[in-house]
């Protein structure tokens, strides 16, 4: 989350086994947070351990913000098309603006865009 506009110390939990089946999955992991600056940018790093069967469709992943409960943003980026276990990370730099207190959800984002199955087992988000 962006240098200086969030309370370093939020916790996330980390859950895993995921399974992403020709669809995009949202909101597995969140943080929720108050602007502290109007002019703030959030650096999101997403990062899971995935697993495909198949080298058909490609494993994308990424992150949806919100601002007072309305989806602004929706990003979610190759990073997998092969089917091996594979670590995967993506730094994605948000420069939504608003104004000081808004509550900001940032959820990650997990897309499959074939069958069989993307098998997500997280790392961390934040």
């Amino acid at each position: 989350v962006g240098i200086g506009t969030a309370d370093p110390s939020a916790a996330i939990d980390v859950e895993n086994n995921i399974i992403v089946n020709n669809t995009t999955v949202y909101g597995t992991l969140d943080l929720e947070f108050n602007r502290i600056k109007s002019n703030s940018y959030f650096l999101i790093t997403i990062s899971a351990l995935t697993y495909r069967p198949a080298t058909n469709g490609q494993a994308n992943l990424g992150y949806r913000i919100s601002v007072n409960g309305s989806v602004i943003q929706s990003k979610a980026l190759m990073v997998k098309d092969d089917n091996s276990w594979t670590q995967v990370s993506r730094i994605y730099k948000d420069t939504t603006t608003g104004s000081v207190n808004d509550t900001v959800k940032i959820e990650t984002a997990y897309q499959n865009t074939r069958v069989p199955f993307l098998l997500v087992q997280e790392i961390s988000a934040g």
